[in-house]
This record gives C-alpha cells, sequence and structure tokens, in this order.
C-alpha cells in the first residue's frame, strides 16, 4: 500500500485466517484485544493495512513519536522499553527524551509542558540514548508517556503504545560483503578492510576477530578485538553527544589501527601475531545475530625481535649507526666529531623527589562487562550518558571508577 497515509488504519475489510475458516475483519478487531494485538498484527498483510494499530519502523529508520495530551506536565517525558520484558519504570529504559526531543532534563524552564507534538527518536544528535544504542534490533518495543513525580510511585507510566522495528529484508547478508585488503600485515602495520552492502544503515560497524573466534557458522558474533564505524571509518561517529555515526555506506574502505586506542575504544593493538578474519555487524546492540564474515582469513607477522644478538657482527657495517652507542669505545676517536651527536645524555640515576602527581590510567574498558550490580553492560559508554546525577555519583554507584578511568577520573581529562 505505496500511497497510503504512514500513521493511519485502513477503514477497509479484510480476510484473516481464524481456526478453520476464513473471516472479514478491520482495524477495529485487531486493536479491540490488549493481548491478542501482536499476534493480528503477525498475520499477512495486516500491519500494512492497520498502520495506527500495528505501527511498523524500518530497522535504523527514525522512530517518530507523535502525541496529544490532556495533561501536559514538564514532568512527563517518553520512553522505549522492550516489550517482551516486564515494564520497570525509571531503569530498563533504552531510550529516553523529554517532551521537547532532548535528555537535557525536565522542568518548565527546560522544556514547559507540551500538550501535543511529536518527537523522533534517531541518531543525530540530540541523544536520546540510555541502556541502548542506536540502531535497536528488529523486535517489537512499546514506548511509553511517562511522569516523574518527587514522592512515590517516582515513575507513572501513563500510556504506551506496542510498535515493531521491522528486519531487514531478506538477502541482505547473502549480497554483503567485507574482506581484508591484504593477506598479511606486519606487526603494528594498519589493517584494511573493504566492504559492500546491499542497504545502509546507521552505525553498521566492522570488527577484527581471531579466525577461532568468529565466522559464518555462528548464530551471533562476540565482541571484536578492534572495530570502526563503515561509514564514519573511526569509533567516535559523527556526533557531538554521542559516538554515534549517523552517516550511512553502501562500500568502500576503512582502516583498523591504534589510533584510539589510547583513549580505550580498541581493547588490543597492536594485535598480537596470529590469525584473523573481518566481520561486518548491521546490530549495534548485542546479541551481534545479523554479520557477514570474510570467508578468506589474513596474517598478523611476530614483532621483531626486541633482544640484540649476542654477538657482534665480524663485518662492519657500510653505514654509520644512527643511534649513538650505549657502551662507550675502550679508546678514544683520533679524530673529533665533525658534528654535534643528535642524542643528549641520559641519566642513570632515578629522581631523588618522586613525581607530585601520580599517572593516571586513562584507558576505559571495552564493550560489555559485568558490573558491581551483576549486569552486564556498556558501562563506559551508558556512564557518560545524561542522567540525573553527577557523572562522578554514577561512577561510585555502579563501581566504575577504576574500569572507566576516562570517563570517571578528572586527571584524564587534563
Amino acid at each position: 500500500c505505496g500511497t497510503c497515509d504512514s500513521y493511519l488504519d485502513s477503514t477497509l475489510s479484510f480476510k484473516v485466517q481464524l481456526k478453520n475458516r476464513r473471516a472479514w475483519k478491520d482495524c477495529d478487531w485487531v486493536g479491540e484485544n490488549e493481548d491478542k494485538i501482536r499476534a493480528r498484527c503477525a498475520e499477512r498483510g495486516v500491519s500494512e493495512t492497520c498502520r495506527s494499530t500495528c505501527p511498523e519502523v524500518n530497522f535504523s529508520s527514525d522512530i517518530v513519536v507523535s502525541f496529544t495530551n490532556d495533561a501536559p506536565s514538564s514532568k512527563q517525558y517518553l520512553a522505549i522499553y522492550d516489550a517482551t520484558e516486564t515494564l520497570y519504570p525509571g531503569d530498563d529504559e533504552l531510550f529516553f527524551t523529554n517532551m521537547c526531543g532532548n535528555q537535557y532534563g525536565l522542568g518548565p524552564t527546560i522544556c514547559p509542558p507540551q500538550s501535543s507534538g511529536s518527537v523522533t527518536f534517531a541518531a543525530p544528535d540530540p541523544s536520546v540514548e540510555y541502556y541502548a544504542e542506536w540502531a535497536l534490533n528488529p523486535g517489537y518495543y512499546t514506548v511509553c508517556l511517562m511522569e516523574y513525580s518527587d514522592s512515590a510511585p517516582i515513575f507513572t507510566a501513563i500510556v504506551c503504545k506496542n510498535f515493531l522495528i521491522k528486519k531487514l529484508r531478506g538477502g541482505t547478508l547473502s549480497s554483503s560483503v567485507v574482506a581484508s585488503s591484504q593477506s598479511s600485515y606486519a606487526y603494528d602495520e594498519t589493517i584494511s578492510v573493504s566492504f559492500s552492502v546491499p542497504i545502509a544503515t546507521q552505525n553498521a560497524w566492522i570488527g577484527v576477530y581471531r579466525s577461532d573466534e568468529a565466522d559464518n557458522s555462528m548464530r551471533a558474533i562476540p565482541e571484536p578485538m578492534g572495530w570502526v564505524y563503515t561509514a564514519c571509518n573511526n569509533v567516535a561517529g559523527d556526533q557531538s553527544e554521542t559516538n554515534d555515526c549517523a552517516a550511512t555506506a553502501t562500500s568502500g574502505t576503512v582502516d583498523i589501527d591504534g589510533r584510539f586506542g589510547s583513549a580505550g575504544w580498541q581493547e588490543y593493538w597492536p594485535f598480537p601475531d596470529g590469525t584473523y578474519r573481518v566481520c561486518l555487524s548491521y546490530y549495534n546492540n548485542e546479541p551481534y545475530k545479523k554479520f557477514v564474515c570474510s570467508e578468506d582469513t589474513f596474517a598478523i607477522n611476530a614483532p621483531p625481535s626486541a633482544i640484540p644478538s649476542s654477538a657482534p657482527s665480524p663485518v662492519p657495517s657500510v653505514m654509520p649507526s644512527s643511534m649513538p652507542s650505549e657502551v662507550p669505545t675502550s679508546m678514544p676517536s683520533a679524530m673529533p666529531s665533525v658534528e654535534p651527536t643528535g642524542m643528549p645524555s641520559v641519566s642513570a640515576m632515578p629522581s631523588d623527589a618522586p613525581s607530585e602527581q601520580p599517572s593516571a590510567n586513562c584507558i576505559d574498558k571495552t564493550g560489555s562487562f559485568l558490573g558491581a550490580n551483576g549486569e552486564t553492560r556498556k558501562w563506559c559508554t551508558l556512564v557518560q550518558r545524561a542522567g540525573t546525577d553527577p557523572i562522578a555519583v554514577r561512577c561510585a554507584k555502579y563501581g566504575l571508577i577504576y574500569d572507566c578511568p576516562t570517563s570517571c577520573n578528572p586527571e584524564c581529562f587534563d
């Protein structure tokens, strides 16, 4: 129904299969029983016909929520939850935003009461993310109009609406290709990866894995050793409030290297010698079920030896050494040096006093890990998101001071 209004139900009747017969039904029938809406919307053609009763959103597309409210309040907000799980307001929000479409807080001076309007959940700023990252994996979700109160109950769901994020269209994975540009790399050499995909999605990424840890036979791939977004060729994205990459690309080449190792984005760099492969993931939230891996592997060679040979070469080198000898010769040179030495002398003694400031380990953990509350999440990303408590309080509350020093330790911001 390409000419139908995107958000209206059809007024026409249609046939559906009931237990032992087919019967004429309409969109009112689809929505009359809240417990059966999901099953009825799943009937062939129903969701396309009843677009208000069975709202659907394509994967990685903006989620537009329209609302009218007879009792607006500056303490109201919109939140998206997993519809397959028990709703715990104030704790399990995947995404949330105030009624003005941002996470800058609640209150009349920040966002006055809104009696009607629309809010867009999307990758570009301002951020809408909380426990999930853009884009939500396909599945059933619910968006709720929530209200915050200073007294119990603190969070109240006023009204909720279910919706479906559609699966990737058939043939997407079989038409996707990712491959290393070389069959082998020197230690610490940039890994170049080319890709081609039939549809461009936001926050798609390419990761590097040991060859025995990821392949196309797996149901889902684990966290990678290193990764970059396909369209942004980085891990920082192209937004200021999140590390999302709102840009999209259907083909190109990315470079995986140690550019972001100091910021803690990559777990390993340089990668140890061994055999590897690359995988492209459409999902930015675990489990990473929609992916394609390269069939061919590539090698990373061992680093050069850091230990000099035990015996000197019997033949002198043709060219002088670029570095001075660490051990002086037993006899002085017969001629003075024409040029001054290029290296200053190095003290063999430690400093008399310790440094006034301790060094700070400024590398956040990447990916998901077990937090102090027993939950496995991407804590170092989540703790930076907007919240009601200061970031130092959130770091202490969840025990993240040592796991997320870049986010939690002020020394890392100097």
